[in-house]
Formats: structure tokens, sequence, C-alpha cells
């Protein structure tokens, strides 16, 4: 994906002075994605604009995929350290944790993709639906693009975190930058995006970005005294019990 843009007429970041050096790093790996995904993190709507009008980048499809390959091949990595301490089951999803762990880890290739796929396509008919009731005018394939950038940036640039995140002692700050990463990704470039493939204002734009997030924290919190509401209730029986006997 070429990157044409003006500099006069670029999109701004309020992280614009780390664009340089941090696409220059990237860019030295050989993967086209890569730097793609690092441009969508920096100006998101200029890398979506660049890439609606080429069949060969316009492809969300390729890039859920690609991120989650990715993002699988980072989960291996820190995976590594677990399977010479053998302990790599502890740290597995339960539908991997019984098995060995070198056919658990290949198995990761093939699932982390298809993950990808499918939160990735549900994800942006969320925020989809969400658009077109406040009114937007974009098209389901051009926003699951633009989303398509955003996740494949968030994949880039959580790896270094979730790998650091490992040492001992230290590694919390490194689980709250990629939390910042995140926030960064699906609140502000996100809200970005959806302006601009919705054409809508920045008070709509901003209400669907946070909608989900916001219901979701509620669903959480409901959840969460639910089950402690269901967990003291149960652990109160006996003693109800012993009272009435």
């Amino acid at each position: 994906m070429a990157d044409s843009a003006d500099p006069a007429q670029r999109e701004q970041s309020p992280i614009g002075s780390l664009e340089a050096p941090v696409i220059g790093l990237v860019a030295a790996i050989p993967a086209k994605a890569l730097k793609t995904w690092a441009q969508a993190f920096f100006r998101p709507v200029d890398t979506y604009n660049e890439g609606k009008g080429d069949p060969a980048a316009n492809n969300a499809l390729k890039q859920f995929a690609m991120a989650g390959l990715f993002s699988g091949m980072v989960a291996i990595i820190a995976l590594l350290p677990f399977v010479f301490l053998g302990t790599v089951g502890a740290t597995m999803h339960p539908s991997l944790a019984f098995l060995p762990w070198f056919v658990a880890l290949p198995a990761i290739l093939v699932l982390a993709p298809v993950s990808a796929i499918i939160s990735g396509y549900v994800g942006s008919a969320v925020y989809f639906i969400l658009a077109k009731i406040f009114g937007g005018n974009g098209s389901y394939k051009d926003q699951t693009f633009a989303y398509s950038l955003l996740y494949g940036s968030n994949a880039l640039f959580e790896a270094p975190f979730v790998l650091l995140s490992l040492i001992p002692i230290v590694g919390f700050v490194f689980s709250l930058a990629n939390l910042a990463i995140n926030i960064y990704i699906w609140l502000y470039n996100n809200y970005k995006v959806m302006r601009s493939v919705h054409a809508l204002s920045q008070g709509k734009a901003a209400a669907v970005v946070l909608i989900p997030p916001i219901v979701a924290a509620m669903l959480l919190v409901v959840a969460t005294v639910f089950l402690g509401l269901m967990f003291f209730g149960l652990k109160g029986l006996p003693s109800m019990a012993d009272g009435m006997s």
C-alpha cells in the first residue's frame, strides 16, 4: 500500500513524531502487511483511503487472517518458555490444554486466524449497525476493510508488549502499556475511522465507538454482582439450614 499522501495534507496524529522512526523500523521487516498496519496506527483514515481503491489491498478477510496468524505466532513465542519449564498446559486455553505442546502450539496457528476472521467480521457488524442507527452512510465492506486495518495495527503494536509483559516483577508495566495501545486504537483511531467512513459528526462517531465498551462493562458488572450473590447465597445455605434444624 503506497504512502502517497501529500505531507501538507496528511492526517494528523497526536503521536506523529514517532511515525517515521517506528515505520522505518517496521519497514525493515520483509512483510508488507506490517508496514500497512504501522501506517494505520498513526494515520488510520489516510491508510484506509489509500487502500480502498486498490483491489489487492482492499481485502478485509486477508487482513483479519494475517493479523490472526501474526498474533498466533506471537502467542507461540510467548508460550515457549513454558514449554521448556514443562508448564505450558497450565497457560493454555482449556480447549487446548489437554493436548501435548507439539500439537497445541501448531493448532494455535490454525485457530488464531479463524478466530480473528470471526471476531473481526462480528465486531465490524456491531459498529456498522450502530453507525447506521446514528445516520452513517458508509458500506459494510468499506467499514470492515478500515476495521481490519485497525485489527492489524492492534496485533502489530501489542506484540512486543505481550512478550515483555512476561518479564517477572516489571511485566505489569508492559501490560499497562499494552492496555494504553488498545485504548488508543479502539477508541481514538476507531472514532476517526467511523467518522470518515460514515460521514458522522464528532458526537455521533464518539457514540458509535463508546457504546460497545460501555455496554460490555455494564454486563460485566451485572454478571459479577449476580455471580457474587449466587456464591454468597449458596455459601449461606448451610448456616440457614442449621438455624432451622
